[in-house]
């Protein structure tokens, strides 16, 4: 190895021996022990158990150690995804006492069951084989985000997690399903028999948001079946408590009660998963196409009268729930990022001033975790920090990494980060991307739940005034169409096929809820979005006092300061003890 790649690595070496001592208390050897620690390379990075263990299992002894240690450190390896990761070693007096990771997926939340093995490989192939859903061009079935779904009794429509009860569909559930359905009665392990069925084919890499089934439409007891490929499924409370559930290839999933009415539950759009082995231990699982049939039944009534009423949409009235949240965020949020991520990324280059002055306040060898990270302008703003990103845009994503940045895909609501595990957290713009208090609720309580004990959190929002300093904010300012500049009072355009009112670019703001148009292509378009060339942008914007509010409703964080920047809303936190 040249002597600058030589000096390189050992300043790796050197930072993980300080990240190690800091925040596991683990202390590095200088001679060779029984142990060794191998950073960089791990779950988390794409790699598995099992690779792990066939690089280093021929190695058994103290002189096999060090060996081991000669041989390996500094090793490129490439993961499954083709991403180069060099293996960094380093000698430990002992093993840290870990985590005991052998009950991780046996928690279920209330109500939930899986049943393992609940049909045969012939009767998998019997129903993949009766849904051909490539070849299928009937009207109910479709492409929704790029996955096959088809609908059987009833149309199963996305947009509000609800049915048509009035316009039942002439297909009904195929007979090849009814030996299963039959099956489930027999045993007692549903009380209404289905009369809808949805079938969903997920390629890896695809997800579902975090939801519940609307209460009105549909009866208690849903049933899942998962055929192709194993999944983790991930379900969530009111109090933000988590859990996954790993669901095994050829069982059913049974939702009854709570997990049924009170508990969101989704899947997390990544390509693998991680599972609990037999010992105790943890891999990666690759997913592979995954068919699900869900199977429900339709309400009769009209209204649901459960005890669930703060998650029920007929005990809500006209109060906005978290199933069209899901929606409004999924169309007018994560599709719209996906579709302009390339613009987006050309447009947005300049780090914002009092975000660099926060991370370059950090110590040195700090873990950031930086949560909607979008296009990574914030990666590089202290090359002595460890940063890692987040974010749901897929695009944006392939845009970090393709910068070199260390980031992965999470949906902020549903945080897939270890608690503790950061020093210190950024999010910025991108709670006000969240439709409904809950959400954004949780969402912070997430960022908060990530950081350790004395570490800290900056959140940026948009805010509602914006024009307190003493001039107005750069968005404002920016007027650049002539037959808008002297609106000074602001105007937001409300069209019938939107579901909110649609902002007129810079402007002042009139209304909490609104759609914001962006233009995809770089030429002038009507600044009300009538252009086909315009998606939207949804945004809550946060009025003065409302962000530090939401955070103090959380224990054990403290607001070490809160300002206005550039027309945006902004707190730092510390966890306490």
């Amino acid at each position: 190895m040249a002597v600058n790649g030589e000096k390189k690595l050992q300043r790796k070496i050197e930072r993980i021996k300080i990240s190690l001592s800091k925040r596991e208390g683990i202390s590095t050897a200088l001679n060779p022990t029984r142990f060794i620690v191998i950073a960089n390379y791990g779950l988390t990075t794409g790699a598995t158990r099992e690779e792990l263990y066939s690089i280093f299992s021929n190695f058994g002894n103290m002189d096999d150690a060090k060996n081991a240690y000669d041989k390996t450190q500094g090793l490129d390896l490439y993961t499954e995804n083709g991403t180069k990761m060099s293996l960094l070693l380093s000698f430990v007096n002992e093993v840290p006492k870990t985590d005991n990771y052998e009950n991780v997926f046996n928690e279920l939340p209330p109500g939930l069951v899986v049943y393992s093995d609940f049909i045969t490989e012939d009767e998998e192939k019997k129903l993949l084989d009766c849904l051909k859903l490539d070849e299928d061009s009937s009207t109910n079935s479709a492409v929704l985000k790029h996955r096959r779904v088809k609908h059987f009794g009833y149309e199963f429509r996305y947009d509000s997690s609800t049915v048509d009860k009035e316009n039942p569909l002439k297909e009904q559930i195929p007979d090849v399903c009814q030996p299963f359905l039959h099956k489930l009665l027999q045993r007692n392990l549903i009380l209404l028999k289905p009369d809808q069925l949805t079938v969903n084919r997920y390629e890896p890499g695809q997800g579902i948001p975090p939801h519940i089934d609307t209460h009105s439409s549909f009866n208690d007891e849903i049933v899942s079946l998962s055929l192709g490929s194993s999944v983790v499924m991930n379900f969530t409370d009111s109090d933000s408590h988590k859990i996954a559930v790993y669901v095994p290839r050829r069982s059913v999933l049974i939702m009854k009660g709570p997990s049924r009415y009170s508990w969101t539950h989704g899947i997390v759009p990544r390509k693998t998963d991680v599972i609990s082995l037999d010992n105790g231990g943890l891999t990666l699982h690759n997913r592979q196409t995954r068919t699900s049939f869900t199977f429900r039944s339709v309400r009769k009534e009209s209204m649901c009268n459960c005890k669930y009423s703060a998650f029920c949409d007929s005990q809500q009235g006209n109060e906005k729930s978290n199933i069209s949240a899901n929606e409004i965020e999924r169309r007018y949020v994560q599709e719209t990022y996906d579709a302009i991520a390339d613009h987006f990324n050309e447009t947005r280059h300049k780090p914002w001033p009092r975000v660099v002055d926060f991370l370059q306040s950090l110590p040195s060898y700090s873990i950031v975790l930086d949560v909607g990270c979008g296009n990574g302008k914030y990666f590089n703003t202290n090359p002595d920090l460890l940063h890692f990103g987040c974010d749901q845009s897929g695009k944006l994503l392939e845009i970090c990494q393709k910068k070199g940045n260390q980031v992965f895909a999470s949906d902020i609501v549903n945080l897939s980060v270890r608690q503790n595990s950061t020093d210190a957290c950024i999010c910025i713009a991108v709670i006000h991307h969240l439709s409904t208090k809950e959400r954004r609720l949780s969402a912070i309580s997430n960022l908060i739940d990530s950081v350790r004990p004395g570490g800290k959190i900056l959140i940026y929002v948009w805010a509602m005034e914006q024009d307190l300093a003493p001039k107005k904010s750069s968005y404002v300012k920016q007027q650049r169409d002539k037959n808008i500049q002297k609106q000074t009072i602001g105007g937001d355009v409300h069209r019938p096929d939107l579901p909110l009112p649609v902002h007129v670019n810079r402007t002042h703001f009139n209304d909490a809820d609104i759609l914001v148009p962006w233009a995809l292509k770089n030429k002038e378009n009507n600044s009300q979005g009538s252009n086909s060339n315009v998606v939207h942008r949804y945004y809550h914007l946060f009025q003065e006092q409302e962000l530090e509010k939401l955070c103090l409703q959380i224990p054990s964080v403290q607001i070490v300061k809160s300002y206005y920047d550039n027309g945006n809303w902004c707190v730092i936190l510390e966890k306490q003890d």
